[in-house]
Order: structure tokens, then C-alpha cells, then sequence
């Protein structure tokens, strides 16, 4: 059995935290998030360049991506060779025309 590390990017970050609504769940999820290993901090501008290309190879190739934060996490993921797990329709779609590694579950 082998491990794998586990990062997050600053944009799932804010996607996990705003999902919550009770402020208990909020501090205890922020405070463990908070320990987590990070992706791109800061976010450069490369980043945001490679994610609005997604989102335009897709628009080129008549997909639609609902989410231009999808985008972003898909640019870092392929900059850093990591794999996205996921549970959105966006990332497959994604890896049809770049190199994203993604992992539906």
C-alpha cells in the first residue's frame, strides 16, 4: 500500500468554506483546511491565462464548462501534474482536450 499527498488550491478552498453555512461546521472545516498543503499560493497570472484557454478550447470545441473555476483548478492541476478527484461533469469534459488527470467519484 502506498500514500498519495493530498493538495488543495486556493480555489477549492474557498469552495469548500462557502459551501458551509452553520459557523461551527465553518471553523472547525477552516481550521483543518488551514493545515492543508497548497497549490500555486499566490496564484499567479499564468494560472488565470491557462484557465481562460480551457474555457475557450471548450467554448471552440462546443463544450460547455459551467464553471470558470473548474478552469482554474484544471490549469493548476495540469501545471503540477496532479490528478483532480471530483464529483462535476466539467473535468472530464476538460480532459477530452488537455492533459488533465482526473478521477470521477
Amino acid at each position: 500500500m502506498y500514500s498519495r499527498l493530498i493538495y488543495l488550491c486556493l480555489t477549492v478552498y474557498q469552495e469548500f468554506l462557502q459551501g458551509i453555512k452553520d459557523d461551527k461546521a465553518y471553523s472547525l472545516l477552516k481550521k483543518a483546511l488551514d493545515h492543508s498543503n497548497f497549490l500555486e499560493e499566490p496564484m499567479t497570472k499564468v494560472v488565470f491565462e491557462e484557465a481562460s484557454n480551457i474555457f475557450r478550447q471548450a467554448r471552440k470545441k462546443g463544450k460547455n464548462i459551467h464553471s470558470s473555476m473548474d478552469c482554474q483548478i484544471a490549469a493548476i492541476a495540469i501545471q503540477h501534474q496532479a490528478t483532480v478527484v471530483h464529483k462535476d461533469r466539467d473535468y472530464k469534459q476538460i480532459s477530452k482536450f488537455t492533459n488533465l488527470k482526473e478521477i470521477s467519484i
